[in-house]
C-alpha cells in the first residue's frame, strides 16, 4: 500500500471529526507492507498522471500498483476504467 493512502484516510477521519478513528484506521493500515516514494514511483507517478488525468495522490496510488503488480480496489471514480482496477461505486 503506498505510504499517501494513510495520509488520505487519516485526513478523510479528521474531516468528519474523529481522530479516535483516525488513529485506529491507520494504525490497522500500517500491518500491511507502507510504499515509500522513491524516484523511479514518482517518475512514473507523473507518467500515468497525465496519461490518465490523475491527480497527485491519484498517481502515486495507480503508479504503486503498476510497479507492485497489484490490484488495486477503490471507490474513488478518478480510477474507474484504469488496468488492474476493480471499482466500485459509492
Amino acid at each position: 500500500m503506498p505510504v499517501i493512502c494513510l495520509y488520505e484516510v487519516y485526513k478523510k477521519f479528521l474531516s468528519i471529526g474523529d481522530i479516535k478513528k483516525a488513529n485506529i484506521a491507520v494504525a490497522i493500515m500500517q500491518d500491511a507492507d507502507v510504499i515509500g516514494i522513491n524516484p523511479q514511483l514518482a517518475v512514473l507517478a507523473a507518467q500515468l498522471g497525465k496519461q490518465h488525468s490523475l491527480p497527485m495522490a491519484d498517481s502515486i496510488i495507480y503508479a504503486t500498483a503498476v510497479l507492485w503488480d497489484a490490484e488495486l480496489y477503490t471507490q474513488d471514480k478518478h480510477f474507474e476504467n484504469l488496468d488492474r482496477v476493480h471499482y466500485f461505486s459509492k
